[in-house]
């Protein structure tokens, strides 16, 4: 009977982190491909990527793997609040992450729980440059505009507050 119910808890865990990015999507509004630029929108098409936008609560979007699909969703906001180069270049990283095949493996980190050990947590932060490195190469963005770790440094502003002109 326990092996039963640790099967059953097994079954549910797996099922519910197949399900989750679904439930995003199911109110999100498929993304046209002429809003994504073009040599991108190639990448994409090799990897299966499919682009969504909705309204999340907070941050640019995220990208999910959910079996047999790879989804990126982009928050509303942020496409009609950023500039066109930072849209680029988040697009070309979400892509990146499919491309290095973080997906997967941050779905599996996920269900197996290895998430809760520092190993993994670090591994996942380095996706995250990883993709940056990505988009670095496939967007035309400079690594100099981010000054990353230099708050003084005078860095453009990529997505002003809402209601702001976008520089």
């Amino acid at each position: 009977m326990t092996i039963l119910i640790v099967l059953l808890a097994i079954i549910a865990w797996l099922l519910l982190n197949w399900l989750a990015p679904r439930a995003t999507i199911a109110t999100a509004e498929r993304m046209s491909p002429a809003r994504i630029p073009a040599e991108l929108n190639v990448l994409a098409k090799e990897l299966g990527v499919e682009f969504y936008i909705a309204n999340l609560a907070r941050g640019y979007g995220f990208s999910a793997w959910s079996w047999p699909r790879t989804i990126v969703v982009f928050d509303r906001a942020f496409l009609r609040q950023c500039t066109p180069e930072f849209v680029r270049f988040v697009i070309a990283h979400e892509i990146g992450h499919c491309a290095l095949d973080h997906l997967r493996k941050r779905w599996a980190y996920t269900v197996t729980l290895a998430v809760l050990l520092p190993l993994f947590r670090q591994r996942l932060r380095a996706f995250e440059d990883e993709a940056d490195d990505y988009a670095f190469q496939h967007s035309g963005m400079k690594r100099e505009f981010f000054n990353r770790g230099n708050p003084a440094a005078n860095a453009p502003v990529f997505c002003p507050p809402e209601g702001e002109p976008t520089p």
